[in-house]
């Protein structure tokens, strides 16, 4: 969410279960879904997350900056982005 929260996106959620089956019946889920081993955040899934917040912001022709802290999950080349800074 922005600053004075009028550009928000959706939740990441990051599970064990490719398709758990509290999700079996859901047609439409309100949020971005990933699953892994560990059920944890990732580098490939931060990385994705990053190409996704770019993509959104080039089509609203808007910029971005996302504040990182040092987990591993979160790659330290933080890519080449135009419409998004990394700190």
């Amino acid at each position: 969410m922005n600053w004075d929260g009028t550009s928000e996106f959706s939740l990441l959620v990051t599970e064990l279960s490719k398709q758990p089956h509290y999700l079996k019946n859901m047609k439409c889920l309100p949020s971005t879904y990933s699953s892994n081993k560990a059920a944890w955040m990732t580098c490939e899934i931060f990385h994705e997350l990053q190409l996704s917040l770019d993509r959104i912001k080039a089509s609203k022709k808007s910029k971005i900056l996302l504040f990182v802290n040092h987990c591993p999950a979160h790659p330290t080349d933080v890519g080449n982005f135009k419409n998004m800074q990394v700190v």
